[in-house]
């Protein structure tokens, strides 16, 4: 996990959320306002409040960011698009789960089922926060859409491969056709089988350049005759790089069975 791309992008996906929360609040969308809601669990001073509500959302949609990340590295994709089906979830889990429930754990909001009270008289939300206006759930959905998208498309994991994008490596100028023969590569611990076969017959590396030289699996690699210089050539141009995966995942070939 990459912590300081949770920390950067974290932050900025909760300032927009709670930049639209509030938005909507103050354009007529909804008459709901999260903030406030909040900050009068701690104190009944509606100006405090609101700070202290602000900030305790804040931290509150920073620290819930980590879920969203913990959720790109499980399912290995962190793309936009993801980003807002997890948006999709998270703000259906709000408006149908935790709104609902909020009477029993505010002390200032009353409750659906007895009424307000002298010192309960916050209205509830309801069921998708429909007593605070029938566009409420569009707004919080809205809002918990952008979050999504900010993580999914800015969150970059630690350790994470490019894709292969056609680049360009250029590879090393190939050796005159007189020199390939002295210059296969052999590895330094032969195969027993590969020994007996070399023991029998002195034609498997010590071939001639017109009858071709030995590949790495053991083969016969018989050129072309009259066309050195346009091998040469071709083997000396750029070709594509598709080296994308780490050294470590890629397997020694096994030596050839005789």
């Amino acid at each position: 996990m990459n912590w300081a791309s949770w920390l950067i992008w974290g932050f900025a996906a909760t300032a927009v959320l709670t930049t639209l929360m509030a938005g909507s609040e103050g354009l007529g969308v909804t008459r709901m306002n999260i903030p406030h809601m909040l900050g009068t669990m701690f104190t009944p001073n509606r100006d405090r409040a609101r700070v202290y509500g602000v900030v305790l959302h804040f931290l509150n949609g920073w620290a819930f960011s980590i879920v969203y990340v913990a959720a790109f590295h499980a399912a290995h994709l962190y793309t936009w698009w993801f980003g807002m089906v997890l948006g999709v979830v998270h703000s259906a889990f709000i408006a149908a789960v935790v709104l609902p429930v909020m009477p029993g754990v505010h002390p200032r909001m009353a409750s659906e089922l007895r009424g307000p009270t002298v010192a309960r008289q916050l209205e509830p939300p309801g069921f998708l926060a429909l007593h605070y206006g029938v566009r409420t759930p569009i707004s919080v959905l809205v809002a918990h859409l952008a979050f999504g998208a900010i993580l999914g498309g800015f969150y970059s994991p630690r350790g994470r491969e490019p894709a292969c994008r056609g680049t360009i490596s250029q590879a090393a100028p190939a050796p005159p056709p007189d020199q390939i023969s002295q210059q296969v590569p052999w590895p330094s611990s032969i195969h027993p089988s590969l020994e007996r076969v070399a023991s029998r017959s002195n034609t498997i590396v010590h071939t001639s350049s017109a009858e071709g030289s030995i590949s790495p699996s053991g083969r016969s690699v018989r050129p072309a005759l009259g066309e050195p210089a346009q091998r040469s050539a071709i083997a000396s141009t750029s070709m594509r790089s598709v080296a994308c995966w780490p050294a470590s995942t890629v397997s020694e070939p096994s030596p050839p069975t005789l």
